[in-house]
């Protein structure tokens, strides 16, 4: 029996020890493993007052102690209409990992943004704060309230010096005149077996070279983002005013894209044209920076519809 009561004391000695070297094992990694306690995410707008339409910027930092994060979550923005753009990544800075975003809104109004979360692969998350946004409508140039009152018209004496810009003007196309009638007079005469001719490239045509021209350029690999939009637009426009009889060389994206809706262009290209004039828009005007993986895929995408339309 007193061999018995020994070996049950010894046991549940053990047992104990065992436990705490658990609660000590346990207590050692909360402390070198940041990544388990609390992560504070800190995020911050460029400026909390921003114009519908205009680009803006938000950073969020994390400890670098917590390690790279995955991915962060704007879901609960989109249904604000606060629209993400583009992203620089995760990247160290100092203490913090930090990522620095452009987004765009619409519609104005005072906004009070949810908190974002951010995650890591470990399956640890953090929030940040909550974030005040406002946001005014872009002022019209044709609002009536700001024109200038209209001032009477003064006119001063008139003078002959006044006039004499345009005895100048009149007196030089004279002499073009007399100079191109003599140059004329001057020039021999062609024989009648010579002949001009000038050859012009279907449409399709044209557009494949000049869209082979700008990838051998390589704009966008050299950072000139809105130079390689602006000539990748234009070979797109050119085609379908040459193409389809439509003045998209004229017009602003949304008209080529209501003109287009009533000629043969396929259907299945409008949302491909859609997104490239977006894209160019944001890297013309709005000093967005459409994503990294899209510029050379603009090009193919130009490429492709080029070539799905030039048997029609």
């Amino acid at each position: 029996m007193q061999h018995y009561t020994q070996v049950l004391l010894s046991a549940s000695k053990t047992r104990t020890a065992y436990r705490l070297c658990l609660l000590a094992v346990l207590f050692i990694f909360l402390l070198v493993h940041p990544a388990i306690g609390q992560i504070n995410a800190t995020a911050q707008f460029d400026s909390n007052l921003v114009e519908t339409g205009e680009v803006f910027a938000l950073k969020v930092a994390v400890p670098k102690d917590a390690g790279k994060p995955q991915q962060i979550d704007f879901q609960l923005w989109e249904q604000d209409s606060v629209h993400l753009q583009s992203q620089s990544g995760w990247k160290p800075e100092g203490d913090t990992y930090t990522n620095h975003f452009n987004l765009l809104t619409f519609d104005a109004d005072t906004l009070m943004l949810a908190p974002l979360m951010v995650a890591w692969n470990n399956g640890v998350s953090a929030s940040t704060d909550s974030l005040l946004l406002m946001v005014m409508a872009t002022p019209s140039p044709d609002d009536i309230n700001e024109t200038e009152d209209i001032k009477d018209i003064y006119r001063e004496p008139a003078n002959w010096s006044d006039y004499l810009p345009w005895f100048l003007i009149i007196g030089g196309l004279l002499l073009l005149a007399l100079l191109a009638a003599w140059l004329l007079r001057q020039k021999p005469k062609k024989s009648a077996l010579v002949g001009n001719r000038v050859i012009e490239l279907p449409p399709h045509e044209l557009a494949l070279k000049k869209l082979d021209t700008l990838s051998s350029k390589k704009l966008w690999q050299q950072g000139a983002i809105k130079q390689y939009y602006a000539e990748l637009t234009y070979i797109i426009r050119e085609y379908l005013e040459k193409k389809y009889h439509v003045p998209a060389l004229e017009s602003v994206s949304a008209e080529i894209l209501s003109d287009i809706n009533r000629t043969t262009f396929p259907t299945d290209f409008h949302s491909t044209l859609s997104e490239l004039f977006q894209q160019a828009d944001l890297a013309k005007f709005a000093k967005g920076m459409p994503p990294e993986n899209y510029h050379e895929r603009a090009l193919e995408e130009v490429r492709s519809i080029v070539k799905a339309t030039q048997q029609q």
